[in-house]
């Protein structure tokens, strides 16, 4: 899976940002059975290999973005539009 940040802008921004991210992601791991073998975080975009024995990768997904970008904005106190795009 690949997600990218709106206008290829950085979504990891400050220091323990990508910590906070691998955060979310062994929570939502946990909470979808799913694992994640290889992970690649850029501070524009994410690459990770997915494996989950249920076909619930785009909410495996959806969850991480989601809640990575709810804290990314309540931490600079502003809305904005986070990833783009579809997941490939």
């Amino acid at each position: 899976m690949t997600c990218r940040g709106d206008e290829r802008k950085a979504v990891f921004l400050i220091t323990d940002a990508k910590e906070q991210f691998l955060d979310y992601l062994a929570t939502t791991s946990q909470r979808y059975d799913g694992l994640y073998p290889h992970i690649i975080l850029r501070d524009n975009t994410y690459h990770l290999l997915l494996q989950t024995s249920s076909a619930n990768q785009l909410q495996i997904i959806r969850q991480l973005n989601s809640a990575y970008a709810a804290q990314f904005n309540v931490s600079r106190t502003k809305s904005v539009y986070f990833f783009i795009g579809g997941y490939k």
